[in-house]
């Protein structure tokens, strides 16, 4: 499964009840100027989430954000492959 970061907690993605939510901890919070790049942490699997500036976050906070995914690929396991 592979997602950018632009899409995981984007402004669209957060409108859309139907789509997924990820509960993560935020390990890092890089502010970039026009976007805010955060690590984050569900216990198994680290992401890198990219939200609006304006989007109050805080280190160590556990937060959830809807996944966008018409946007999402699968791959296969054994040789990376793109599946869809």
């Amino acid at each position: 499964f592979g997602i950018r970061p632009e899409d995981i907690g984007s402004e669209t993605a957060e409108q859309n009840p139907d789509f997924p939510r990820i509960k993560a901890k935020i390990e890092v919070i890089e502010p970039m100027g026009a976007e805010t790049h955060i690590y984050l942490n569900t216990g198994k699997h680290n992401f890198i989430a990219r939200i609006d500036p304006l989007r109050k976050v805080t280190y160590g906070e556990v937060i959830e954000l809807s996944v966008f995914m018409p946007k999402a690929h699968l791959f296969r396991n054994d040789t990376e492959e793109a599946i869809f």
